[in-house]
């Protein structure tokens, strides 16, 4: 008796015709799982390439270094306040009376 499990063919030339197919289907998912990673890899290459290129290009443009060290402060003088400065007083004036010519009356 064999116990190859059921709807397996077990010996002889279907053994080994089944071992071929088995083989050479293994062989072709091997080869799409490689292809679907390498396209993966690739395309992840060049966007990220891309993103850097984009982010270079829109990216504000970067102030000039100044020189790192501090410059020397020159030492505080005494702050005197100012003398209040008198305001004058505003001119009298008379407001001006708005004169406008008289208006005719329309034409009948």
């Amino acid at each position: 008796m064999e116990f190859d499990g059921p709807g397996r063919f077990g010996g002889g030339l279907f053994g080994v015709a089944r071992w071929l197919i088995e083989g050479l289907l293994s062989v072709f998912v091997l080869l799409v799982v490689i292809a679907l990673v390498f396209i993966l890899v690739r395309f992840l290459l060049i966007a990220t390439t891309a993103a850097q290129l984009y982010v270079a290009k829109n990216s504000p443009p970067k102030a000039p270094v100044v020189n790192a060290q501090p410059s020397p402060v020159a030492p505080a003088s005494p702050v005197t306040p100012a003398a209040p400065v008198a305001q004058a007083a505003p001119a009298a004036t008379k407001p001006r009376r708005m004169t406008t010519p008289p208006v005719a009356p329309p034409a009948p």
